[in-house]
């Protein structure tokens, strides 16, 4: 019997950690395999390459950060309940910050509102584009 999907909770971000560490893993065998050719090329220009190679491993490293941090703003959204607006929420979500203001009620509590926030977004960029095109005109 196939698991019952909830379309209103996120997906873990486990699934993409595993696919990062696979590809990592399917590159280190890349490298493994072809260690004398990257070696004879690396020695070519050594100091351009290994900074190249360091701002990879950094890339590689924030990369890994992003996802890691998706972890809380995840379980937080999940957590949420729709079905009750007085939630009390003792640490507000960091990434989904500029989200918060929609979502927080007067009294300091979260809760969504029942307004699309897709349509309001469409009516402010229509209004500036309209006054865009007209300083064009």
């Amino acid at each position: 019997m196939a698991k019952d999907l909830d379309p209103l909770k996120l997906s873990s971000p486990r699934i993409f950690l595993v696919r990062m560490l696979v590809f990592l893993v399917l590159c280190s065998l890349v490298v493994v395999v072809l260690y004398k050719q990257i070696l004879v090329a690396f020695m070519a220009n050594p100091g351009l390459n290994g900074l190249i190679i360091s701002v990879m491993v950094i890339g590689v490293l924030l990369a890994f950060r992003q996802v890691i941090r998706l972890y809380p703003e995840v379980s937080w959204v999940n957590g949420f309940r729709l079905a009750d607006p007085g939630l009390a929420v003792e640490r507000p979500p960091v990434l989904l910050a500029p989200m918060a203001p929609s979502w927080a009620t007067a009294s300091g509590g979260w809760r969504f509102r029942r307004r699309s926030c897709a349509a309001s977004w469409i009516r402010s960029r229509r209004g500036s584009t309209r006054r865009a095109i007209c300083l064009v005109i």
